[in-house]
C-alpha cells in the first residue's frame, strides 16, 4: 500500500512495523502543512512514481479547510479542494492505482478555542463542507471512505484522547486509533487488501527448507 500525500508519520510507521503488512511496502508521502494546489501544480508527477501501486491512501483537508478570514487571498474553497483531490486521484490512476482509501480530516476542537497558542483558523461548520467533498469523490471513484470527522465528535473527550496539547496534531493515541480504523476499513471495504488476504511474494522463513531453500 502507498500512503500519499499526508497520512501521519506515526500511522505510516505503525504500518511499516506491523507484522501483518510484511507482505507489502508502505511508502509514506506525508507533507505537513501543504495545500492541495501545491500537489496539483508542482508534484503530481512525483507523488506516485512507484511500481505495482496497490493502494493509495489520501488524508487531506485540514490545511485546505482554513477559513477565508484567516487565509485571505490564499483561501481554497470546498469546490476547488474537491477538484484538486480528483486530480490527485486521476494522477494515481494514470500510474496504475485502482484502489483508494480516502480519509476525512479530524474535527476541530472548538471547545479549545483560545486555550492554545496557535491562532484559531478552522471551524467545524466550515470543515464539514470539505468532508462532504471527500465523501462525494469517494463515491464517484468507488474508493473506500473513512470518516473520522463525524464519529469522533460524538465523544466529548475526543480532543484529549486523540490530539496533542496544541489541539491540532494527532497524539500517539490518536494515531493508533487512526491506524486501527484504517485496517478495519480495508477489511470491510477492500477485503482483498486486508492483512490476512494479501499474498506473500516469498514464503516465511520458518517454512523454508534450509538445506534446499529453492525447493
Amino acid at each position: 500500500p502507498i500512503s500519499p500525500p499526508s497520512i501521519p508519520h506515526v500511522v505510516a510507521n505503525q504500518l511499516l512495523r506491523s507484522p501483518d503488512y510484511l507482505q507489502a511496502d508502505v511508502i509514506n508521502r506525508g507533507f505537513g502543512g501543504f495545500y492541495t494546489p501545491w500537489f496539483v501544480d508542482y508534484m503530481l508527477d512525483e507523488l506516485f512514481d512507484v511500481k505495482n501501486l496497490a493502494l493509495a491512501i489520501l488524508f487531506l483537508g485540514v490545511k485546505d479547510s482554513l477559513t477565508q478570514a484567516v487565509t485571505g487571498s490564499h483561501y481554497i474553497s470546498p469546490e476547488v479542494f474537491g477538484t484538486n483531490v480528483q486530480k490527485i486521484i486521476d494522477a494515481a490512476k494514470a500510474k496504475g492505482a485502482s484502489n483508494f482509501l480516502i480519509i476525512t480530516p479530524p474535527p476541530v476542537c472548538e471547545v479549545c478555542k483560545g486555550k492554545t497558542p496557535k491562532p484559531w483558523d478552522r471551524e467545524n461548520a466550515h470543515s464539514i463542507l470539505y468532508v462532504q467533498q471527500l465523501k462525494q469523490i469517494a463515491q464517484k471513484n468507488g474508493a473506500a471512505y473513512l470518516d473520522i470527522f463525524t464519529p469522533w465528535q460524538q465523544d466529548p473527550d475526543w480532543h484529549n484522547k486523540y490530539l496533542l496539547p496544541d489541539k491540532l496534531h494527532l497524539s500517539d493515541q490518536g494515531n493508533s486509533e487512526l491506524f486501527n480504523l484504517i485496517i478495519k476499513t480495508l477489511e470491510d471495504q477492500i477485503p482483498a487488501l486486508s492483512p490476512s488476504n494479501i499474498p506473500l511474494n516469498w514464503p516465511l522463513m520458518d517454512v523454508i527448507d534450509k538445506d534446499n531453500p529453492g525447493a
